[in-house]
């Protein structure tokens, strides 16, 4: 997994040096955006000022490139981009729907040189395209949802290595090939299992082991044995002697346990645990959830990356559930404390008009008590005038009913 694979360097290095400086000419009087050119089935670009390039495996509308400790596979019919990046410890997935059906072939080239140079994508005709980024932990399967290009999220910081998985994987299966060799009668790779000790997996190997055991990877042990018996009868037992029975052990069983190990590791790395199959559960979840985030799948991956990713839909179903009733209550809240408020305003003004009102009775009161205290002055600045008129008044009053009373007694006495 170096930065340049083994066919593209090998590439480079059959390239004169007058070849070289005119690709770095073209490549400069390119626009900045586009720095890059196409050639030969590759494609050249600078990276940290070296000159580099890139195979470009197309198949039926698929591209499928390596660089930089990254495998890229976008499907141009679908629009789906598969990663699979080694240095970021993750899996990530996109899909750009039917930009590549109607872009043209140096828009499709212009698009790839950015996934290449991990160059964040925004927007893709006025669409924020957003990627899904799995890692693995010993306990938890964490997605992260971001736009694609450059990772602003920080991983978590026991994201398990998968270039140790595959490498556990590796020595997983050459034990096993090794240990059926030896079972089959006479061990003529005996020499070979001396020679070759097993390493002790670490720990993100054992979980790649895991993996692989749950995966569709499996191969029965029995192929192994075959290949053994096979192995026997095109030798013949008399020529495996000496020195020609070490060399033939060593050689054979190193080339067969690389095949094999580096066929299976390699179709676990293209699809690891069903990676490609979680295509439509992961439009789902990147269509449901908008916005940047982490989203945790507890336990171990047991069937695939499609039950993980539901498991994180339900996450995060429950948490847009959980948001959406932690809203209504803080609406309910507010409402309350605006009622509330309002009451309490409401009492403030009455108490205030009350408060009002009793100020005016109060200068009411005062009012009729200063004009009474007026009269009651003036009373007494005149009361013996005022009380000898009384007195002539109650005289006359009383005279005029003393009359009335003679009156009626004298239309009595006319009656009778």
């Amino acid at each position: 997994m170096s930065i340049l694979p083994a066919n593209a360097k090998k590439h480079l290095d059959e390239l004169s040096e007058p070849q070289r400086t005119s690709i770095r000419t073209r490549i400069g009087n390119r626009p900045v955006a586009n720095q890059f050119i196409i050639g030969n089935g590759f494609i050249y670009f600078l990276n940290d000022d070296q000159l580099v390039c890139v195979k470009l495996q197309e198949k039926n509308g698929v591209y499928q490139l390596w660089f930089n400790c990254r495998i890229i596979e976008l499907d141009s019919t679908t629009g789906k981009c598969f990663i699979v990046d080694f240095n970021r410890k993750c899996l990530e997935y996109f899909c750009v729907d039917e930009f590549f059906q109607n872009a043209s072939i140096n828009t499709r080239y212009s698009f790839l040189y950015r996934l290449l140079i991990q160059e964040r994508i925004d927007r893709i005709d006025r669409k924020s395209i957003r990627s899904l980024r799995i890692f693995f932990t010993m306990r938890d399967v964490i997605g992260q949802i971001e736009r694609v290009g450059k990772s602003v999220l920080k991983p978590h910081p026991d994201c398990l290595s998968i270039h140790e998985m595959v490498r556990g994987m590796k020595e997983f299966i050459r034990k096993r090939f090794l240990t059926c060799f030896v079972r089959s009668p006479p061990s003529i790779f005996q020499t070979a299992l001396l020679e070759n000790p097993s390493q002790r997996p670490s720990v993100d190997g054992f979980y790649g082991i895991r993996l692989f055991l749950n995966s569709v990877f499996r191969r029965p042990s029995l192929a192994f044995g075959m290949i053994s018996k096979l192995m026997l009868k095109f030798v013949g037992k008399k020529r495996m002697t000496g020195v020609f029975l070490k060399w033939i052990a060593n050689e054979f069983f190193r080339k067969m346990s690389d095949s094999i190990s580096l066929n299976v590791s390699r179709k676990f790395i293209e699809n690891p645990i069903g990676f490609r199959q979680a295509s439509g559960t992961m439009d789902e979840l990147l269509e449901s959830c908008r916005k940047r985030t982490n989203l945790q799948s507890s336990g171990f991956p047991v069937n695939s990356v499609t039950g993980c990713v539901s498991v994180m839909m339900l996450m995060d179903q429950h948490r847009v559930e959980l948001s959406e009733k932690r809203r209504d209550e803080w609406f309910k809240e507010q409402r309350r404390l605006e009622q509330e408020k309002l009451r309490e305003e409401h009492q403030k003004k009455h108490s205030i008009q009350e408060f009002r009102g009793g100020i005016a009775r109060i200068k009411e009161e005062v009012s009729q008590a200063q004009k009474r205290r007026c009269f009651l002055d003036e009373f007494a600045d005149g009361g013996i005038e005022i009380s000898l008129e009384f007195d002539e008044t109650r005289k006359r009053e009383r005279k005029f009913e003393d009359f009335d009373e003679f009156n009626s007694c004298l239309k009595f006495e006319k009656f009778e």
